[in-house]
C-alpha cells in the first residue's frame, strides 16, 4: 500500500503522512528527482505564494521568490535538515529570508532613486499616534545620543540596514556596532522614563 492510496481516518494521522512524505520528497528532490519537486511543489507553493504576496505587496514578484524557493531546493536541499523542523517549516523560512531581502533591495534602490533625483528623504517616519509632547521628548533623548549610537540607531531603523551592512557601511567592526545600537537604546529607553 502506497502512502497516495492509503485513506486515513482521522485529519492528525493524514498529517502525520504528509510530513512523512514531504521528508521523503525532499530526499528524492535532493537527489535531482523532479517528479518529487513538481509534488512539493503543487503541495506547498500555494501557501507559500499567498504568504509572499501579502508580505511584499507584488503578486509577481511573489511567484519570483516562490520559483526561487524551489530552484534553491532543487539545487541546495541538502541545506535542509529535518532535525530543524519539518519540511514546510523550512521552505516557509527560506521564502521568508528571500522576501525580506527582495523588501530591503527595494528600499535601497528607492533612496539611491531618490538621492539622484535630489528628492530629500524624510529622516523621521510618520509619526501617528504620538502627541507633540512625546514626540518632542523622543527627539530630545535622540539628540543627546553620542553621534556613532545614533547614526548606528538611524541606520538600522530608519535605514533598514542590518547590523552586517551598518558594520560594513560605517567600516566599523560588527561588535562595536552591536554595542552601539544596544548602549544607544538603552540610553533612549532611560532618557524617556526619566522624563515621564
Amino acid at each position: 500500500m502506497s502512502l497516495v492510496e492509503y485513506s486515513p481516518a482521522s485529519p492528525l494521522e493524514s498529517f502525520s503522512l504528509v510530513d512523512e512524505n514531504d521528508l521523503f520528497l525532499m530526499g528524492l528532490a535532493s537527489q535531482g528527482d523532479v517528479r518529487a519537486l513538481e509534488q512539493l511543489y503543487d503541495r506547498h507553493a500555494p501557501l507559500m505564494y499567498s504568504v509572499l504576496a501579502q508580505k511584499l505587496g507584488d503578486a509577481e514578484e511573489a511567484q519570483d521568490v516562490v520559483h526561487d524557493v524551489f530552484l534553491k531546493l532543487h539545487t541546495k536541499s541538502v541545506l535542509y535538515n529535518s532535525a530543524f523542523g519539518k519540511p514546510i517549516a523550512w521552505l516557509l523560512t527560506v521564502a521568508r529570508n528571500m522576501a525580506i531581502d527582495r523588501l530591503r533591495k527595494r528600499a535601497t534602490h528607492q533612496r539611491y532613486l531618490n538621492k539622484q533625483s535630489g528628492e530629500a528623504e524624510p529622516s523621521v517616519p510618520a509619526n501617528e499616534g504620538l502627541h507633540d509632547d512625546e514626540l518632542a521628548l523622543l527627539k530630545h533623548c535622540v539628540e543627546i545620543l553620542p553621534s556613532q549610537q545614533r547614526e548606528a540607531l538611524d541606520l538600522a531603523y530608519f535605514g533598514g540596514l542590518t547590523q552586517q551592512e551598518i558594520s560594513e557601511r560605517l567600516t566599523q567592526p560588527l561588535g562595536s556596532i552591536k554595542a552601539w545600537i544596544r548602549r544607544g537604546l538603552l540610553k533612549l529607553k532611560d532618557c524617556v522614563e526619566a522624563k515621564l
